[in-house]
């Protein structure tokens, strides 16, 4: 009798540990703080001091700027908003990776944020990132924003990771007003 009460209990554990777990919240591994990365990016490129290419529409309108002296700070604060990394944010997402090497957050259906979504790719084979983009919108009775963020990175031959051009595009609708679109492309030359 004792045997076959051991054998009844020790295949249930079996039975336990070998049962796929459901997962109920992503962890807190599977974030990437944008705002680290943008910090790093910021002390690097401080340092290397690119020139920047910049292509501007608004309105209909196209102007190409060439820039020297940029403050990264003020230049990269947008994609600060796309950072989901936080506690409290965390929750909000359902995590998939719907390709090799792609990592896709999702705001889960019922949760109030910001961040519609962010898409990050990582190079092959790597941990590295080599794009980030992003959804922001915000919406309301008298007011409709939305905001597509793109960076695009390269690998340098010391192995760092550095900004190599970076898109924003907004969307903008006041209630009873036109639909302002503003659109930046910019290409990091050294």
């Amino acid at each position: 009798m004792k045997k076959i009460i051991f054998l009844g209990l020790s295949t249930c554990c079996l039975w336990a540990c070998g049962s796929p777990s459901v997962k109920t919240s992503p962890s807190s591994a599977e974030f990437v703080s944008v705002d680290t990365l943008i910090d790093m990016q910021i002390s690097l490129l401080d340092s290397v001091k690119p020139v920047v290419n910049k292509e501007i529409f608004v309105d209909g309108q196209t102007e190409n700027q060439r820039i020297k002296y940029v403050d990264w700070g003020k230049e990269l604060a947008i994609f600060r908003e796309l950072d989901i990394s936080k506690a409290g944010l965390q929750d909000n997402y359902s995590v998939t990776s719907p390709a090799p090497g792609v990592r896709l957050y999702t705001l889960k259906s019922g949760k109030n944020s910001v961040v519609q979504h962010l898409k990050i790719q990582f190079a092959s084979g790597s941990s590295q990132i080599a794009r980030m983009e992003g959804v922001i919108a915000q919406n309301n009775y008298l007011y409709k924003s939305e905001k597509l963020l793109s960076l695009d990175f390269q690998t340098s031959d010391q192995n760092n990771v550095y900004l190599a051009n970076y898109e924003i595009k907004t969307t903008k609708k006041i209630l009873f007003g036109d639909e302002e679109i503003m659109q930046i492309h910019a290409k990091l030359i050294e």
